[in-house]
């Protein structure tokens, strides 16, 4: 199996500006990939 996934490096506000983190990624990279792995196991179950 292949999993391809994006992690943004920030967002568009809601008047669709771009903004940055502060520093990183927009989201904690280690939560975003135990989230990420269990749902690709409960999608293989």
């Amino acid at each position: 199996m292949c999993m391809h996934a994006l992690v943004a490096g920030g967002a568009l506000t809601p008047e669709g500006e771009w903004k940055s983190p502060k520093r990183g990624f927009l989201f904690p990279v280690r939560a975003l990939s135990t989230s990420l792995s269990r749902q690709v196991h409960r999608g293989v179950e």
